[in-house]
C-alpha cells in the first residue's frame, strides 16, 4: 500500500479520511473537505471547527510544500488536521496561551507522524533528508 503524496480531488481526500476517522474515533463528527487555498498561504492544511457541535471543514492546500529538506505527504497533513478535531487549540493572545498553543500543536504533529509511520511502516528517515545530505 502506497501513501498519498498529493491529493487529486476532494473525493480522494474523503476516501482517505475514512480510515483515520475510524481510527481516531471521529465517526460522530460532520467533516467537510476542500482542496485549494488555505487562509494562510504557508499552511499545508487547516481545520476550522466548531468543537462543541462536532463539525469541521478541513482544507488541504493544493500543491506540495516547496521545502527541499522535508517531503510532507498530503495524507500526513490530513491526519494532522483530523487530530485538530480531537484537540481544540485556543490562543487568547497571552504569552502563556501562545506557549501552550505551540506545545499542543507540536504534540499533534508528533501524533500525526506516529499514526502515518505506523500505517505505512515508515521511519523518520523515510521523510527527512539527513543533515550531511543537505550540503
Amino acid at each position: 500500500m502506497e501513501y498519498i503524496n498529493e491529493f487529486e480531488s476532494v473525493n480522494q481526500i474523503k476516501e482517505c479520511a475514512e480510515y483515520y476517522i475510524n481510527l481516531l474515533g471521529l465517526q460522530d463528527w460532520k467533516i467537510l473537505y476542500s482542496l485549494g487555498k488555505c487562509s494562510n498561504s504557508e499552511n499545508a492544511g487547516e481545520c476550522e471547527s466548531i468543537f462543541e457541535e462536532k463539525c469541521a471543514k478541513i482544507t488541504i492546500a493544493k500543491g506540495l510544500p516547496s521545502d527541499l529538506w522535508f517531503k510532507q505527504p498530503q495524507e500526513l497533513t490530513l491526519i494532522h488536521e483530523l487530530l485538530h478535531c480531537k484537540i481544540e487549540l485556543y490562543d487568547n493572545g497571552s504569552l502563556e496561551s501562545k506557549v501552550m498553543y505551540q506545545q499542543q500543536h507540536t504534540i499533534i504533529d508528533d501524533w500525526a507522524r506516529s499514526v502515518f509511520y505506523a500505517r505505512y511502516r515508515l521511519s523518520h528517515k523515510d521523510l527527512y533528508i539527513e543533515e550531511d545530505e543537505q550540503c
